[in-house]
This record gives C-alpha cells, structure tokens and sequence, in this order.
C-alpha cells in the first residue's frame, strides 16, 4: 500500500474536473451504538455532476500539509487534512463502500421525500485509468420538508419583494468533509467526519481494549474505573484511545517514574504495591499521566498538562 503524501501526490495529478460523477444519499440509524447505514443514488444532470467534480477537485487540491489522525488534536491550523489507515476506519470501508462499489447495486432515489432525513451524502468520481475517489459530506441538520413548510420563499425583483413560486430544495455544500482513496481516509473536517461515520464507537472500543490491557499489566488497580460513569464523556473516551497508540505504561520504567514524582510532587496518588488506584479527584492526573501529558515548562517550572504535544528534535549550533 502506498503512503499517504504519495496517494495524495497521485490524486492531485489526476483531472478529477473531467472524472464522471455519481451523487449518492446516505440513511443511518445507530442501535447499541453500531450504525446501520442505506445507500441509494440520486439522478443528477450534467451540469450539476461537472459542478460535483469541481467540489471534490477543489477540495482534493487544497489538502496540502497532511499529518496523522490522532484521537486528540488541536485544531487544523498546521495541516490541511488528516490521513488515516481505512482499517482503523470500519464504517465507510465495511458499511457504506460494498453498497456503492459496482456503482449499480444500491436502490435509485425516486422522490423527494426519500430525501427527508438524510444524514450524509457521498460524491463518487471515476477517472481515466479505474481511478475514483469517494469524496463524504455530512448533512448538518436532517434535511425534511419541516423548513419548507414553515417558511416561504421571496425574490427581489424590479425595486420590490415578490413571492416566489415554492420549490423543493436540497442543499449541496461546496466542501467536503473527508476523501477516501485507494485505503486511505483523507479528512477535512474532524468533527463532522467522526460524526458522520459513527467514529466514536471506535474511541469507545480503543478505550475498552485499554482498560483491559492495564488490568493484565496491573499498573491500574481497578482500571474499570476509567470509564465506568464516563461511558458518554467524549473527552475521556478520546485521551484513553489515544493512550492505545502509544501504551508507554508497559516500559517497567513508567510506573517508578511516577511513584517518584507522586512524592516529589505531592500529587497524592494512591498505590497498591505497583498498581494506581483510580479515584474521581485523580482520574484527569492519571489520564495525563497514561498519555505522558505533563510536563515541566523550561523558563519557568511551571508544571502544565498539554493535551496537544509535539516531540520537538534537539538542534545542535554550527
């Protein structure tokens, strides 16, 4: 499998502008926290798919800067899209892609009405050479007739307002959310991506697989503790599935450092031998800890918990 900045290399040289395009609605309905996804596709014109290639194109282009996805970032100000690995991405890969992939099995769209409530939609490009790109959009609100039938509609028109014919309305946005390409996602938007594609089961199921690995490490005493209560707490489930990408709590050398720092500190930490006992006073200071998050400033000592850090390379003078 290619990396993602050569992928994102390839997409970028192809003419996507001229790529044949498909527009397909998406239903979802979430039942113990697995989404259940229905596709169908929406008939479109050609001057409207030439205006779809555009988007996805435009916004193909504009991702420059890539940087892994991680469960907690900043914002995107250092990059232009996230890249992620579709086998950390289930829903889009194993729910929505084998429904679209031949591109003539799912139901067509035959009425408005089977619009209403729709939660996504996808842009399907096909180019020269079996290239194609599914570009994911999120739809804000559920899109029904309830706005219609509240609302009417008014033109200015020679120097006056003037009520205007009513016409049944489907809003397209001129970005995407995220890109996905040859087994890669490419995302734009984390937070609509994440929400589109029922992303949080998956922090739900790295924070699970976490608990269970420090309870057969012992470095947690009751590591149930971590997420009993927070089953519904988006922050916590985040931090505790980021800790999974880098379990550093498995070099012996973690649990000394901490009981070091606990007494230098007075951070009042309470141990069972080598094992932490989770508390609601300590949970935040043992998320940080588990992620490697505090830290010493070096002007001035202050001790600071940074959600977002990065390594930063020692640079030695000429």
């Amino acid at each position: 499998m290619k990396e993602p900045n050569k992928l994102l290399k390839e997409l970028q040289s192809a003419l996507w502008e001229e790529a044949e395009a498909l527009l397909w609605i998406v239903h979802s309905k979430l039942r113990n926290r697995e989404a259940r996804y229905e596709v169908a596709r929406v008939k479109t014109n050609p001057e409207l798919q030439k205006r779809l290639a555009q988007i996805v194109a435009n916004e193909i282009k504009r991702a420059r800067h890539l940087e892994p996805y991680q469960y907690v970032t900043g914002d995107l100000d250092e990059s232009d899209a996230l890249f992620l690995d579709d086998k950390e991405e289930v829903d889009f890969r194993e729910k929505i892609l084998p429904q679209i992939d031949d591109r003539t099995a799912a139901d067509e769209v035959r009425s408005i009405e089977e619009l209403f409530g729709a939660s996504a939609y996808i842009i399907d490009l096909a180019a020269e050479g079996g290239k194609r790109v599914f570009a994911f959009k999120k739809i804000p609100e559920k899109w029904d007739s309830t706005a219609k039938n509240r609302l009417f509609s008014a033109i200015w028109q020679n120097v006056e307002l003037q009520e205007a014919e009513e016409q049944e309305v489907f809003r397209l946005s001129r970005s995407v959310d995220s890109f996905h390409y040859s087994g890669w996602s490419f995302i734009l938007d984390k937070k609509n991506f994440e929400a589109g594609l029922n992303f949080r089961l998956g922090m739900t199921r790295h924070a699970e697989e976490l608990v269970d690995l420090l309870g057969k490490h012992k470095t947690i005493a009751n590591p149930e503790a971590l997420i009993k209560g927070n089953e519904n707490n988006l922050r916590v489930l985040r931090s505790l599935a980021q800790v999974m990408k880098n379990p550093r709590f498995k070099d012996p050398k973690w649990i000394t450092r901490v009981k070091q720092l606990n007494a230098n500190h007075g951070w009042q930490l309470k141990f069972e031998g080598d094992s932490i006992f989770v508390n609601d006073e300590n949970l935040k200071l043992i998320i940080m800890l588990l992620r490697d998050r505090r830290a010493l400033t070096l002007i001035f000592s202050e001790m600071i918990d940074a959600d977002v850090a990065h390594v930063v390379v020692a640079t030695t003078a000429d």
